[in-house]
């Protein structure tokens, strides 16, 4: 099958790529596509997380869209361009609060 980088980053893949960064601030792309294999980049402004574990943990989210694809993963150093995910409740809040909120969470 052919596969473009941009489709999967996009379309394919992007809801696994979106849980990731806002559920563990951990941001990671396909970055290279050759035949059925993938060179994965991640990154994470987190030094309390396990980088094995969460490095599988994105390979089966990959496979689990696309199960017959070889995937090399590689951790990179973050930096600030590379985004922050954050979590917040719009549940009640007008949206000076929200953005208040989400400010304070993105400074911190």
């Amino acid at each position: 099958m052919n596969y473009e980088k941009d489709t999967l980053n996009r379309e394919t893949l992007f809801n696994s790529r979106k849980m990731f960064g806002m559920m563990g601030n951990i941001q990671w792309q396909v970055t290279e596509v050759s035949g059925d294999k993938f060179n994965v980049q991640a990154s994470s402004s987190r030094t309390d997380i396990d980088r094995s574990s969460i490095g599988i943990n994105i390979i089966k989210s990959i496979h689990g869209k696309l199960p017959d694809v070889k995937v090399d993963l590689h951790w990179i150093e973050w930096k600030s361009e590379h985004g922050k995910g954050v979590l917040i409740s719009n549940n009640g809040k007008t949206n000076a609060e929200i953005t208040k909120e989400l400010l304070h969470k993105l400074n911190n």
